[in-house]
């Protein structure tokens, strides 16, 4: 069975060409899809703790990214940690809409949410973490 995707689109763009994996285009579209990457972790991580549930451990902030290889690894371990964060997120906000058409007495439509939220599509498998743990 394959990981699901979640995450946005990629609008980052590479060779196809092996050769031209490490040249300085390259590289350097790698550096921006980082920082990128790290922006849209922070604010996931602050959408978490807004709605009080746990997500995956932050790792790859600690990754070394001084070569292009190393860049690449810490690329891979943070898009890994966004999608997990996009799942868990989606997840919460499926089971806050059940609970809100349970409230308002709409039981279709929140059963309906409730078997959304448990989809295999929206499990985190990874080792989730509290907020002490990424302070």
């Amino acid at each position: 069975m394959g990981r699901y995707w979640v995450a946005d689109g990629d609008e980052f763009q590479y060779p196809l060409n092996p050769n031209l994996h490490y040249s300085h285009a390259a590289v350097n579209t790698m550096r921006a899809e980082w920082e990128f990457r790290i922006t849209r972790a922070n604010v996931f991580v602050e959408l978490c703790r807004e709605v009080n549930i746990k997500f995956p451990r932050r790792l790859a902030i600690g990754m070394p990214t001084n070569t292009p290889q190393l860049l690449q690894r810490a690329l891979h371990r943070i898009r890994d940690e966004v999608n997990r964060m996009t799942q868990c997120l989606q997840r919460s906000e499926l089971t806050k809409t059940a609970n809100e058409r349970t409230e308002d007495a709409l039981m279709d439509d929140a059963h309906q949410y409730f078997a959304w939220s448990m989809d295999v599509m929206y499990e985190s498998d990874i080792e989730m973490s509290d907020d002490n743990d990424n302070e």
